[in-house]
Order: structure tokens, then C-alpha cells, then sequence
């Protein structure tokens, strides 16, 4: 899972933007909400994600209250608000952003990073508790759930993204300036939706796998025959094509949005060069895409292993089943470094095999999927002899994916209505609702 860094913003007053003397009060706390948001964002190390999520979701709805005023010609503004904002998919640049249009955007964009961020931290404390034998049954439950938790979270950070790109940003593009934040252009923003999607996926295919991986005699390499009571490989094999096609999406769209779609890291850097460069940050931007080419590869790797295994033990078709799995196995031999395939033999004579790090996790998966190709190819050659297809084949007889899940939709909601100044235009504001009054409100995870 990909971890996003947090972006940095100016201050913004709407107490000396707005003009109104019936809503002094709302407008005083949503100043102090944006202060309150924007000193978080300003802390070194960064805070927890959970603080940031509170915080979005606390000063949002007053974000679009106002902007819904200004929109129907309730509120009035003394000029645009204009403030300074760090990029999150490239936080060594640093744009401005302009009008209340833009600042909606920009929070709906933080709001759905601060969710996935949420997500990756709680997924880091559960470790990988399928395969700890140390875990009782009752704590893996409590970690499922929690997994389930954090699956909804990326649902709904998808649907927030997606929201923002479809109903928020284009206002915003048409005064934008050219060069802005690559988090704020459609690809972009479209981009974040599809990966946080595909992370959520990931998750669920993990959840489905773990009672399965929770009783089985071998967890680090397994081979044939599947463990009793073990999900159907036909439906892990079409999760997994789904889940690869989603971070296909969303690594041609960040490459369409720095204009670089098959470019070498100097034009990409030479792109990302045309706004103001803060030194001191990280190229997350190019992390970003490396995260959604690798784990495209890597689902698409998986989607062939269980096709591999879906032909061999349901089908009892040795020849599709070894064709299937050597191709995941080129997959495979592409993404693991060799110096993670002379760990992980050191490390199992040793007894120290862990699931700490992405390279031994697909160590092991490459281990596995050689063992399943030896077990098929002993069989095919010694009992079924059944017409092994060439790889070119193989592509043809690829099933389409099917989703696990769908982005959970997102509803804005207005702090304060409108009826405060304008009654007859208040009553067309589809989004108006009850402020909250407790803290904590909307935060169900």
C-alpha cells in the first residue's frame, strides 16, 4: 500500500474574505477550523492520519457551505481566496491555488489521501497475522475485522477522490492556472480514486484468503493439492484481474497527467521542474507510479497462478494449468530481485521467514508458484501428457476480472443553511443539513 505525505498550505481567513453580518459566527469557526487543519499539516513528523481525517471531515461541511452561499449569490466575498498548496503526489513542488472552488478540491483531495493513510496504518499494526501461529482464534477475528475496516476506508477515500474530480474540479479548472498540483488536475484525482480502489481490493482478496491461510499445514511456499475449505482459485484468479486492470488505470492516468507516459525519469523530472522546487522533499510522484506499475504486475502475476491452479485441480488440465503458471512465473521473475530469491532460501534454512517486506512477500509467491509448475509438470509428464499451450495463447483464454467491492458514494454535507440570509434561495440547497454538535461525528472506524 501506498503511503501519501501530507501537503502543506498557507493560511486562510474567511473572516476577512466574507461579507455578511448574519453568519459572523459560522465564519469565525470555519476560520478557526482551516487555522486548526492547517497547523496540523504544518507539524514535523506528521501527525497521525486519524487526526487529519477529524479535522477535514470537521472543517469540510462549513468549506461548503460557504461555497454553496457564493454560488447562489447568498454570500458575498471581498476577492478570491487564494492560499499556497504543497503537492502530495509531488511534494517537492508548490503551487497557488485559487477560489473557493479550489480550496473544496484540494481538501476533498487531502480528505481522501488522509483516509488511505488512515487505511495503511492500521494495516501495518495488524502484521501478518494469518500465517503467526502465536495468534488465537479470537485475536484473528479481531483482525479481520479491523482489515474489513480498513478495506472500507480505501472504499471510501475512493469515492471522495472520485467525487471531487467529477463535481468539484472541473469548476476549479476553468480558472485555474496551467501549472497546479498534479493531485489537482482530472487525471490526477482520478489516479488517487483508482489506486485507493485497487488498494481496497487487495485487502479484500487478503481477507478472503486468510481462514484459509490460518489452517494450512504449509504458509510460506504451499503447493498442490488446496487445503479444505480453500476459496474457489477461478474467483481469486478474476479479483486479482480486476485489481491488476485498476492500477493499470491509475498508472496511465498519473503518467497522462505529468505528461510522460512512457518517459524516462529525466523528462519526467524536466516536467515536474516547471513549478517552484522545494529540495528537502521526497519524488513521491515517481514512487506513485512505480507503486501502480508494480502492483499491476504483480496481480496480474497472481490472476495467472490461480488460473494456473483453477485448470490443474478443477479442470484437471495439466497442459493449460502449466501454461498459466509459467507465465506468472515470467511475471514474477521480472518483479523479485534475485537478491530477495538468496534471502529467502537463507532465511527458510534458517527458520527466520517472515512476511516483513514486499520483496520476501514476492519471493515467497515466486517459491510457491515454482512449486506448483514442478508438481503440474511431473504429473503432465509422467501421467496425463496433456498438450502444453504455447504462452502466446495464453492471453486469449484470460477471463475478464470482476470487482469485489465499489466505491462507497460521497454525499457533501452544508455546516449552516443558507435560509440565514436568503430564505427563497435556501430552499433549492439539496445539501443542507443539521449542524453536528459532538465531536468525533461521522468517524465510524
Amino acid at each position: 500500500m501506498f503511503l501519501y505525505t501530507p501537503p502543506r498550505t498557507s493560511a486562510l481567513s474567511f473572516a476577512q474574505l466574507v461579507l455578511s453580518d448574519t453568519l459572523q459566527a459560522e465564519i469565525m469557526q470555519a476560520t478557526q477550523l482551516r487555522a486548526t487543519l492547517e497547523l496540523l499539516l504544518r507539524q514535523d513528523p506528521p501527525v497521525e492520519p486519524l487526526r487529519l481525517v477529524q479535522a477535514v471531515s470537521d472543517y469540510l461541511p462549513y468549506a461548503q457551505a460557504l461555497y454553496d452561499g457564493v454560488l447562489k449569490d447568498a454570500i458575498l466575498l471581498q476577492h478570491e481566496p487564494t492560499f499556497t498548496w504543497r503537492s502530495i503526489l509531488a511534494p517537492h513542488t508548490q503551487t497557488q491555488v485559487t477560489s473557493l472552488a479550489g480550496e473544496l478540491s484540494a481538501m476533498h483531495v487531502l480528505y481522501g489521501t488522509a483516509l488511505s493513510n488512515e487505511a495503511v496504518a492500521m494495516v501495518d499494526a495488524l502484521g501478518a497475522y494469518e500465517v503467526d501461529p502465536s495468534v488465537s482464534t479470537a485475536e484473528r477475528r479481531a483482525r479481520d475485522e479491523r482489515l474489513k475496516v480498513a478495506t472500507d476506508l480505501l472504499s471510501r477515500a475512493s469515492g471522495v477522490l472520485d467525487y471531487a474530480a467529477t463535481h468539484v474540479l472541473p469548476v476549479f479548472e476553468r480558472m485555474a492556472p496551467a501549472s497546479r498540483a498534479l493531485e489537482l488536475t482530472t487525471s490526477g484525482l482520478q489516479a488517487l480514486s483508482r489506486t485507493a480502489l485497487a488498494d481496497a481490493h487487495a485487502l479484500a482478496i487478503r481477507k478472503l484468503q486468510a481462514p484459509a491461510l490460518a489452517q494450512a499445514t504449509d504458509t510460506l511456499t504451499p503447493g498442490p493439492p488446496l487445503p479444505a475449505g480453500h476459496p474457489s482459485p477461478s474467483l481469486l484468479a478474476k479479483l486479482h484481474l480486476h485489481t491488476s486492470s485498476l492500477y493499470h488505470e491509475a498508472h496511465a492516468l498519473l503518467s497522462q497527467g505529468v505528461r510522460a507516459p512512457s518517459a524516462p525519469r529525466v523528462k519526467l523530472q524536466a516536467t515536474l521542474l516547471k513549478v517552484k522546487r522545494d529540495p528537502r522533499s521526497p519524488d513521491t510522484t515517481l514512487s506513485a507510479l512505480r507503486y501502480m506499475h508494480r502492483e499491476a504486475q504483480w496481480h496480474q502475476a497472481l490472476a495467472y497462478k490461480w488460473l494456473g491452479i483453477d485448470s490443474g485441480e478443477q479442470s484437471n488440465d495439466m497442459g493449460w494449468g502449466m501454461a498459466y503458471l509459467r507465465t506468472a512465473l515470467e511475471l514474477l521473475q521480472a518483479l523479485v530481485p534475485r537478491t530477495a530469491l538468496d534471502a529467502l532460501r537463507g532465511a527458510r534454512r534458517g527458520g527466520a521467514v517472515r512476511f516483513r517486506t514486499t520483496e520476501e512477500r514476492m519471493a515467497l509467491e515466486h517459491a510457491s508458484v515454482s512449486r506448483w509448475l514442478s508438481a503440474y509438470t511431473k504429473t503432465n509428464e509422467t501421467v496425463t501428457f496433456h498438450r502444453v499451450p504455447a504462452q502466446q495463447e495464453v492471453p486469449q483464454w484470460t477471463p475478464e476480472g470482476r470487482p469485489a467491492l465499489f466505491a462507497k458514494s460521497f454525499e457533501p454535507r452544508c455546516a449552516f443553511s443558507v435560509d440565514l440570509v436568503s430564505p427563497s434561495i435556501a430552499a433549492s440547497a439539496p445539501h443542507s443539513v443539521p449542524k453536528r454538535t459532538y465531536t468525533g461525528a461521522d468517524a465510524y472506524y
